[in-house]
């Protein structure tokens, strides 16, 4: 992903003060292309402004669940608003750092002794956080690993729905989506929201399947959460976020030409990497239950696929492809019908994806200056985060 950097670029140690969100993503992939270890963590990350930092994460693993750690350690921006993250306490491990949006987001990526890691962040609100600040129905994604006795036994995707009451009770209703697989479940918990904006919650499903989730509340009026979770069946990790109570969604109000990433990953019951799918293009709704994909990616399935898609008042719905692949997703639109997420899969990747309103009409002039990416390398999963400068056709 690329997001706008600063201005010309006049970053500083500076840029970088406050307490932000962490989301980590870890993996140890060997020679074989096993997947021998995964990490999700979540959490805070404090930036003193001058050359400190404080990572205060809750890591889970395909090994460990809810393990409380910090990480401390130095960091240094240059003017381009690139620079490193090294981390000496609690972990050792060197990452690229990338300081975006004026100071107030961050990506990372990088490795210690185990894992090559990736991860973000963005300042949390100021104000002080309750249970309150989560109530009502939100709609999260995200992507993850079945587990099979603490092994990694496969990838997938997840997305649905948690209903807050916004004092202590939570209802979760998810779909779990894998290369031709699906499974819905339905569960009922607690939940508690610390006034550091952290959060945590245990759902029970009705087989008596516990999940333990936590969040980070990322907006001050908790309209935004980062969230991971794990059981002894599955880890993900993801986001979720909440409508006005005045937007409704239906079929017609999702109309028209959006951008289009997604991603697919195919993992073996044996913890293999056996494939993996990136595309970028356009998804072209027609706000009457048709749906085309134009994809160009690096491994089959690509070029133009169509369907069709459903969308109820809550947000939540369906996208089908019969032509051109046969797919099945999860489909979430959100900001006022400018945004949407899709997890599902085909019969050989778990996918997931996701897509903005595009401008009406672009030339070479619509995308310039400097900006911030980061991006996975699958050679033993690798990550990097640098930089492209734009002109008008050269970069």
């Amino acid at each position: 992903m690329a997001q706008m950097q600063i201005g010309q670029g006049t970053c500083s140690s500076a840029s970088l003060s406050g307490i932000y969100s962490v989301t980590l993503s870890g993996r140890d992939v060997n020679s074989s292309l096993t997947f021998a270890k995964v990490l999700e963590g979540i959490g805070t990350a404090t930036f003193d402004g001058q050359s400190k930092v404080t990572f205060s994460l809750t890591n889970n693993t395909n090994q460990t669940a809810g393990a409380a750690q910090t990480w401390l350690g130095s960091y240094s921006l240059q003017a381009n608003c690139a620079g490193t993250l090294t981390f000496t306490s609690g972990d050792t491990g060197t990452f690229s750092l990338e300081s975006y949006n004026e100071g107030k987001s961050y990506l990372i990526t990088g490795e210690d002794g185990t894992y090559s890691f990736t991860g973000s962040g963005s300042v949390l609100p100021v104000a002080a956080c309750s249970a309150g600040q989560l109530s009502g129905s939100y709609s999260f994604s995200g992507s993850g690993f079945p587990l099979t006795g603490g092994a990694v036994s496969g990838a997938n995707n997840i997305a649905g729905l948690l209903q807050f009451d916004g004092k202590s009770a939570v209802t979760a209703n998810w779909n779990v989506a894998s290369s031709g697989t699906s499974t819905t479940t339905n569960g009922t918990g607690q939940y508690t929201v610390s006034a550091s904006c952290l959060g945590t919650a245990t759902v029970t499903d009705s087989s008596g399947n516990a999940y333990a989730l936590q969040f980070v509340v990322t907006t001050s009026n908790g309209s935004n959460f980062l969230v991971t979770g794990v059981s002894p069946l599955l880890m993900f990790t993801g986001s979720g976020r909440t409508e006005p109570a005045t937007a409704t969604c239906s079929v017609s109000s999702l109309t028209g030409v959006y951008s289009l990433v997604m991603t697919g990953r195919n993992v073996s019951s044996a913890g293999i990497l056996a494939g993996t799918y990136q595309g970028v293009g356009t998804a072209s709704f027609d706000g009457a239950g048709n749906v085309v994909f134009n994809l160009t990616a690096d491994n089959a399935p690509t070029g133009v696929e169509s369907g069709t898609y459903t969308l109820g008042s809550g947000c939540t719905g369906t996208a089908n492809i019969t032509s051109g692949d046969v797919a099945s997703f999860t489909l979430t639109v959100y900001n006022a019908d400018r945004n949407f997420t899709l997890t599902g899969g085909d019969v050989t990747y778990a996918l997931s994806g996701g897509g903005a309103v595009q401008p009406v009409s672009c030339s070479a002039g619509s995308i310039s200056r400097q900006w911030a990416q980061q991006q996975r390398r699958i050679d033993y999963e690798r990550h990097f985060v640098g930089q492209q400068y734009f002109g008008t056709s050269a970069i």
